[in-house]
């Protein structure tokens, strides 16, 4: 577990987009009270009871941008 760096921005209290860097190459698992999306990722987030859960590769050096959906 772990290898991730996080940056997050916000506006008025609401995030607005997380940028999430791969420091080791392993699966990434993003859980959400909201609905979103990784952008460039064709894949979706699986609905739970009280939110949202997105597991998917990523690739050591690379980032991946979190939004709302």
């Amino acid at each position: 577990m772990g290898g991730f760096q996080f940056a997050l921005t916000w506006k008025d209290g609401v995030l607005q987009y997380s940028e999430i860097l791969s420091t080791l190459g392993n699966i990434s698992t993003i859980k959400s009270p909201f609905q979103f999306k990784i952008k460039g990722l064709n894949k979706k987030p699986e609905k739970l009871a009280g939110g949202y859960r997105l597991e998917f590769q990523t690739v050591k050096g690379e980032k991946s941008l979190l939004v709302k959906d």
